[in-house]
This record gives structure tokens, C-alpha cells and sequence, in this order.
């Protein structure tokens, strides 16, 4: 399915044991400018769905929100029930004026979050609609461009995850709320990616508040066949972005070819990487050969979980 990262993203073992080494090493190498209180506070609705039958952080977590002191922070939580995500989160929506608030956080409940995090998130937000902070290197992540990137404070990026934590800025409350009511999920964020191309919204990820997603990999609490399934029925008939990786030490004749096709690339999650947007009308294919016609020396080509190495060994 090209909708999806093509990978768990479950970190456990001897590399979660590393990655969590290397996250602590990544902390004493942040930048940490501080955050200025401002007396104009930025007013965000965090909601929130909790499963007391599972492990959860969510009391931890509004705590660690409503310690903001640049915005005010009205909570509103739900426990799950026999609803799904979407549908409680709608449920949720539908009580609020939604006028009344500058942000949306939406937050799941097996989260861990830095101290002073809403502040800085929002400080590094800037101008985004939509934002997500980016994951430790030993969480649960299925997308490698949202894990934390070496001395970032924050960067921009064409895909933003449903969750754990998904920000949404007032402009983009008339077009992607209330939200479909799906149980799971899945293909919705590719789906927001479409939306906020065709609109000009800029999406970041900020790795100044890298977050912990340990508790539970993906699909933990819910078969992950039913959320392919949901996901395919989705976006049958709606717009959608998926993501190409390029790996190649030839980082600057790709961007150029990638440029020629229209897609705005970045840095990819590993060093002489690329990634860029795709929409569904781009050839993954001619787009592969593109890049080997024009001399890039490819040494990986990924088109969401479909990966083509194998087709263009020979070609490289």
C-alpha cells in the first residue's frame, strides 16, 4: 500500500537500547534557546482519547501541558469505548466553539513529553498549520523523517503524522475538521498532506521537543488488517501523498531531477538521502529510471513501503 512508511518503526532490544544512549548523547547537544513569556497567550484545545484497560501516560501528559505559561490550555479527554479514534475525537470537537482557540493538540495516551514542551513546540510551530514534534530515536515511529535529526531545531516537511501528537492551526479548522469518522485512521495524514499542498499550508516537524512514543508499537490495540482495510476505502476516492526516498551520494544532481518533476525535496532520515512528496499521478518507475538516466547513482530508490532496489540494481 502506498499510503504506508512500509516498516514498524518498532524500536526494541539491543538497538532500543542504543538508540536510547544516543538520544541522551542528542540532548546534550540540542540547542536550547529559552522561550520568552509573552503576555499574548496562545489559546489551544488539547483532546485527548484515554483506554484506562491499557498502560497510559495521559495524566502525565496534561499535566506536563497545562504547565504552559505562554498559552491557555483547555483539556478535554474522553475514554475510548467502542468508538474509534476519529469518532471519539469528533464527539469531543462537536462541545467546543472552535473559534475560540489559536491551536488543536491532539494527543494519544502513550506519550512521554519534555518538560516546558508546549511553549517551546509552539514557540518553533512558527507560521505552520500543521505540525507534529519530531520522535526519539528510541520511539516507536514508522516514518524515519519524523524520528529527531542531529542539532535541528525545527524543520519543514510535506507529511505529518495522525499521531501521537498532531498540532493544527485555527486556518485549518474549516477544512479538516470535524474529522472523518474513521476508527483508525490510517491514510488520513496522507490525505492532510494532499490538503495542505493544494492549500499552502506549511507542515513542520520541530525536534527542539523530541517526544518518547514507547509503550506500545503501532497497531498495539487494534488488528492492523481492519486499518489497511479502512485506509484503502478512504482514500479510494480522495487525493493523497505518498513519499519517495532517494539514496544516492549524488545529492545534488537528484534534487535537480527531482525539481524537473516537480517535487520539492529534503534531507532524507539517513545521511546522502533524499525524500520528497509524491502524488498519486507521479510513476514511481519513470521517475526511478529518470534519476539513472540522468546519472544519479542510486544505492536505494523507496516509494512509500514499495521498495524498487531490486529493479534497478543492474542500472546502478
Amino acid at each position: 500500500d502506498d499510503f504506508t512508511s512500509g516498516a514498524s518503526g518498532h524500536v526494541a532490544g539491543w538497538r532500543g537500547r542504543l538508540a536510547r544512549v544516543r538520544d541522551r548523547w542528542l540532548d546534550f547537544q540540542m540547542p536550547r534557546p529559552p522561550v520568552e513569556v509573552t503576555a499574548d497567550h496562545a489559546r489551544v484545545l488539547v483532546i485527548g482519547i484515554d483506554r484506562p484497560t491499557v498502560e497510559s501516560r495521559m495524566a502525565a501528559t496534561l499535566t506536563e501541558l497545562r504547565r504552559s505559561r505562554n498559552a491557555d490550555v483547555t483539556v478535554r479527554t474522553t475514554f475510548a469505548g467502542t468508538r474509534g479514534k476519529f469518532e471519539n475525537l469528533n464527539a469531543l470537537l462537536a462541545a467546543e466553539d472552535l473559534g475560540a482557540y489559536d491551536w488543536l493538540l491532539v494527543v494519544d495516551d502513550d506519550i512521554d513529553l519534555p518538560a516546558g514542551f508546549l511553549d517551546r513546540f509552539l514557540a518553533h510551530a512558527g507560521d505552520a498549520r500543521l505540525a507534529q514534534p519530531a520522535h526519539r530515536l528510541h520511539s516507536h515511529a514508522a516514518w524515519a523523517h519524523t524520528r529527531r535529526r542531529k542539532k535541528s531545531l525545527v524543520r519543514p516537511t510535506t507529511f505529518v503524522e495522525i499521531g501521537p501528537v498532531t498540532a493544527f492551526h485555527r486556518d485549518t479548522f474549516a477544512t479538516l475538521l470535524p474529522f472523518p469518522d474513521l476508527r483508525m485512521g490510517w491514510g488520513l495524514d496522507a490525505h492532510w498532506a494532499a490538503v495542505a499542498r493544494d492549500h499552502g499550508w506549511p507542515m513542520v516537524i520541530v525536534d527542539a521537543t523530541p517526544i518518547g512514543h514507547t509503550v506500545r508499537p503501532a497497531a498495539a490495540t487494534y488488528p492492523r488488517e481492519l486499518a489497511l482495510q479502512e485506509a484503502r476505502a478512504f482514500l479510494a476516492d480522495r487525493p493523497y501523498v505518498t513519499r519517495v526516498e532517494v539514496r544516492t551520494p549524488d545529492l545534488d544532481l537528484a534534487r535537480e531531477v527531482l525539481a524537473r518533476w516537480g517535487l520539492e525535496s529534503q534531507p532524507g532520515p539517513i545521511d546522502s538521502s533524499l525524500t520528497a512528496a509524491l502524488t498519486t499521478s507521479i510513476p514511481v518507475e519513470q521517475l526511478s529510471e529518470a534519476l539513472v538516466t540522468a546519472g544519479v547513482r542510486l544505492r536505494g530508490f523507496t516509494a512509500a513501503g514499495a521498495s524498487l532496489e531490486d529493479r534497478f540494481v543492474a542500472l546502478t
